[in-house]
């Protein structure tokens, strides 16, 4: 929850975020949500499923963060009229997250503040099939969902006892319409959420096995192939459906950029000071030596000496042994480091028999 408020939070005031890399979706999401005709915004804090994990929080016209939730007591209505805030989990995670995100507290507070005249609005959020309403009534932020049977619930405190027929829901209902219910966009009946289900599946994608293209080499798709298939591979169409890779860098690439940035930024430092050097320097050139040669057993730079072999072949993955050839070429490498030369490296391509 701090990470995903810190990050709203400095969205909101201009100010540039980041999030760490996950395999999978955070469970905690915090959206900013406003009116595109006047400046009426608030945040959308949702941990969970459930109707207790759903909160929005504002400031108010005097100051006041305010927070409509499940699991709070008091009325933003009254508390809005003073400069007073509310007292909930969600306010007082939201106060930590303001105070390590850097952001000044007025300037947030001049961002997010409610102007006293602002106009009733509701906005929509969709989280997987599930959607959500934000809705601004007399001043007071609120969340309101409708279950399958066109149930409304709405999470402000005030609103709890007349939930069905309060300020809000009549709000998001004046907007869907009638027939709101059935709106495949927004609806909640159940065949507006299997056809929101639908909508997101997609469709397969079917590869042919063999090239069928005008500008192709006439026969080639019938011609051996240079590595022969054993019988327990993995099928061709399996193969084509797998999931593409991201073009990240994993943490393993990122290791060996940084031993090759150290490998060019040493070598530069290294044939400079060989090619300038002068009568004395010549203990300092083999310290530096020495230091190379440390370097390299330590696998903190690589030694050029060496071509670049790749350990497994490309086309049947078995590892390279002694009885392997090698055929080597010069190449020459060049890093992402600012200053180090490219260097002339060796590599050598093989394939197993």
């Amino acid at each position: 929850m701090h990470e995903a408020l810190v990050a709203c939070i400095t969205r909101s005031c201009g100010v540039a975020s980041s999030l760490p890399m996950r395999r999978h979706e955070g469970p905690v999401s915090a959206r900013a949500v406003g009116d595109p005709h006047a400046r009426s915004r608030a945040i959308v804090l949702r941990s969970g499923v459930g109707k207790r994990d759903v909160a929005i929080l504002w400031v108010s016209a005097r100051d006041g963060v305010l927070c409509s939730c499940f699991g709070g007591t008091q009325n933003a209505m009254f508390l809005s009229a003073s400069a007073r805030s509310s007292k909930c989990t969600h306010t007082v995670a939201l106060a930590k997250a303001l105070s390590s995100s850097e952001v000044d507290p007025q300037i947030f507070k001049s961002r997010m503040r409610l102007r006293a005249d602002a106009a009733d609005f509701t906005v929509p959020q969709e989280y997987d099939s599930t959607i959500v309403w934000a809705v601004l009534y007399h001043s007071v932020f609120s969340v309101v969902s409708f279950s399958a049977a066109n149930a409304a619930l709405c999470v402000a405190p005030g609103c709890r006892r007349v939930r069905g027929r309060c300020g809000h829901v009549r709000v998001v209902r004046s907007k869907c319409g009638p027939d709101g219910f059935n709106d495949s966009l927004h609806g909640s009946s159940p065949m507006a959420v299997k056809s929101r289900k639908e909508s997101r599946k997609v469709p397969a994608r079917v590869r042919a096995r063999v090239l069928n293209n005008e500008e192709e080499d006439e026969g080639v798709e019938k011609l051996p192939s240079d590595t022969m298939r054993a019988p327990d591979d993995a099928d061709v169409a399996s193969v084509c459906e797998r999931t593409k890779r991201k073009l990240l860098p994993c943490a393993g690439e990122i290791r060996q950029g940084e031993v090759w940035n150290r490998t060019a930024d040493w070598r530069t430092m290294f044939v400079r000071r060989h090619a300038g050097r002068a009568a004395g320097e010549l203990a300092a050139l083999q310290r530096l030596g020495q230091l190379f040669s440390a370097a390299v057993c330590a696998a903190a730079v690589r030694d050029v000496r060496h071509p670049l072999v790749e350990p497994f072949c490309g086309s049947c993955g078995q590892q390279r042994d002694e009885r392997h050839k090698v055929e080597k070429e010069r190449a020459l490498l060049t890093t992402h480091h600012p200053t180090a030369d490219p260097i002339k490296v060796s590599f050598a391509g093989w394939r197993a028999a």
